[in-house]
């Protein structure tokens, strides 16, 4: 059954079932005299020939011609699957031209697919026709050359690539493109989905209600994430049943391992509803779209974050409060601001509630260095949550920490919880500060404030040596290279499709490295230089001080930051002038409004930021 004649059904059905309600109603809600006199008769007949109408006129439309891709071409590759076999389009980038078969597929059993009233196909000087197997093995290449009807001849090499350990997520949309979908990230679009493991099982089948794009900046790339809805929930690899799912592009980051290795991670470390993803080779339309991260969505709901009475919250740029006010509610407090992701219409005397939790919070965090203040702070929060929090944050410096993608939820024992984790794709060095690795990119949040507690900083030592310490250590000696081999061969043919100048956005945060390998690499040594300096700061107490740079303009979204100083050394030059263009000042001052002046570290320093005309008169 093709598409159009699916549509149409489902089109024909949908007016039955309307018209059979309409008709229930009529005949049921009146009686026959209200019917005469409401015209009830003449105007069902005339509401049923409309119907019809409209109908007749949607049959006789023709199929729109699905939008490809720039690079893809209608010519295929059909590989057999158990949900039913896939087509794999010609990708072609200047002379050479590429199938990205997914793990699955038998090499021996690849059949052309094409028109053969609109192309002409030879390979190896031989032509070849719809319906003819591939005498093309993976690594190999070949030469091709096609032409389109009314087009030039277009010659090029072939070659095969494969992925190795990964599924498959295959996405039609009903539209047979992702060109409305990645106009604007308000689009959506129904459509199918299959998932197909490595071995060639399915996985997981189901209808899409919604496919649409997602992220703020993210969406600008143009290998762009996607949010998927389904019809009924659904369990994806083993994470459980759910409806809702995120397709993470981490177009942002060379090695493609920052959030999976975050969200592992914090899974392992035992955060509170911890994001379970998987690797995947993403489809849509035939389409080869790139190594995604299949994730679980934050959200309130069975086997996602299960609380009834409680409220979930996400951190958010300032900026952004007044710019979607009308359709988001947020919560500003002494603890910062707050949209309400949950619930989604919440009453005016729940958001007070919160206001007033929040502002409690904070004040007690600031006077946690009472024995007093730091006992009630723990009847209100979890405090292992905010542990694990901190370390994450010191571990990932993740430069939107505390401003975006960070959440907290009160769950039903009425406490305040840090947690789960999202989006690090800046983390972990993919900034423009990278050479920095001592200096914290992320803005001080409720954690680095609470961490001048000395009976919380004995919590987080306590909890570190017991529970994170080991942990750390093994991602950093084996865990990211396990990664690495797992994804390999799929990085080889995401690299491939996004290798154009015009559309490769994965060192855009970072430049210093520019192939997979190097990226990763520098991913584990990035990954190392924090884990030691948490280990140090913990355990070799007055090893390193803490250098808060505090934004006393406030000018920008930037609030502070801190630099980690060994004893006896030196503020580095270039971190001053660099947090000074940031913060837009030119002078740093102590706290008792004297200038700084360069000197040995031996205790934590607190700068604020000031302007050098100020500061003279």
């Amino acid at each position: 059954m093709d598409k159009r004649l699916g549509r149409m059904i489902l089109y024909g059905l949908s007016m039955l079932a309307f018209c059979g309600i309409f008709l229930y109603g009529a005949r049921f809600d009146m009686t026959p005299e209200d019917a005469t006199q409401r015209g009830g008769s003449n105007a069902n007949a005339a509401f049923l020939a409309k119907l019809e109408e409209q109908a007749a006129l949607e049959a006789q439309k023709p199929e729109p011609e699905a939008v490809r891709s720039e690079g893809y071409e209608d010519i295929a590759l059909k590989v057999e699957t158990p949900g039913g076999d896939q087509e794999i389009l010609l990708f072609r980038q200047q002379g050479q031209a590429y199938f990205f078969l997914p793990s699955f597929a038998e090499a021996e059993k690849l059949i052309w697919k094409y028109d053969e009233e609109e192309y002409l196909i030879s390979l190896g000087g031989e032509q070849v026709h719809n319906g003819d197997r591939l005498m093309l093995m993976p690594g190999q290449t070949e030469s091709l050359t096609y032409a389109r009807k009314g087009q030039e001849v277009q010659d090029c090499s072939l070659m095969l690539m494969q992925s190795d350990t990964l599924p498959a997520v295959f996405i039609e949309t009903d539209s047979g493109s992702l060109a409305y979908l990645n106009e604007d990230k308000t689009h959506e679009e129904v459509g199918s989905f299959l998932c197909v493991l490595a071995d060639g099982r399915v996985d997981s089948a189901g209808r899409l209600g919604k496919v649409s794009g997602r992220g703020y900046s993210s969406f600008n790339a143009p290998k762009k994430s996607y949010g998927i809805r389904f019809a009924v929930a659904t369990d994806v690899l083993g994470m459980g049943s759910a409806r809702k799912w995120v397709l993470q592009a981490n177009a942002y980051d060379l090695s493609r391992m920052r959030n999976r290795v975050i969200y592992d991670l914090a899974r392992e470390m035992g955060v509170p509803y911890a994001v379970d993803c998987a690797y995947a080779d993403v489809y849509f339309n035939g389409e080869y779209a790139g190594n995604y991260l299949l994730c679980e969505r934050v959200e309130v709901g069975r086997q996602r974050i299960e609380i009834k009475d409680g409220c979930l919250l996400e951190g958010v740029f300032a900026s952004r409060v007044e710019e979607e006010a009308e359709y988001s509610t947020f919560l500003g407090s002494e603890a910062g601001w707050y949209e309400i992701k949950h619930p989604k219409n919440i009453s005016e005397e729940k958001l007070e509630e919160m206001k007033l939790l929040m502002d409690e919070v904070a004040q007690l965090i600031e006077q946690s260095d009472s024995p007093e203040a730091y006992e009630r702070l723990k009847n209100m929060v979890d405090i292992e949550s905010f542990i694990q929090m901190l370390l994450l944050d010191e571990l990932s410096n993740e430069a939107d920490l505390n401003r975006a993608s960070t959440f907290y939820f009160t769950a039903d024992d009425g406490k305040l919880y840090a947690g789960p984790v999202w989006d690090y794709d800046r983390s972990l060095g993919n900034v423009k500060s990278s050479d920095y690795e001592l200096l914290d990119c992320f803005t001080v949040g409720l954690g680095e404030k609470l961490f001048q507690s000395p009976y919380f900083r004995q919590d987080v030592v306590d909890s570190f040596n017991a529970h994170y310490r080991e942990l750390f250590g093994r991602y950093e000696s084996s865990y990211i290279d396990e990664q690495k081999r797992e994804i390999g061969a799929s990085i080889a043919m995401d690299t491939v499709r996004w290798s154009d100048e015009a559309v490769d956005r994965y060192t855009i945060f970072n430049d210093t490295y520019d192939t997979f390998d190097d990226g990763v690499a520098y991913l584990k040594a990035y990954f190392g230089i924090r884990y030691r300096l948490i280990d140090d700061v913990l355990n070799d107490p007055g090893k390193y001080h803490q250098v808060e740079f505090v934004n006393a303009g406030v000018t920008t979204e930037y609030v502070s930051q801190r630099l980690w100083v060994r004893h006896g050394e030196e503020i580095p030059e270039d971190i001053m002038s660099y947090l000074a263009g940031k913060y837009e000042n030119d002078v740093w001052l102590y706290e008792d409004g004297r200038e700084y002046q360069p000197a040995p570290v031996v205790e934590d320093v607190r700068l604020l930021s000031g302007i050098a005309e100020t500061v003279e008169e």
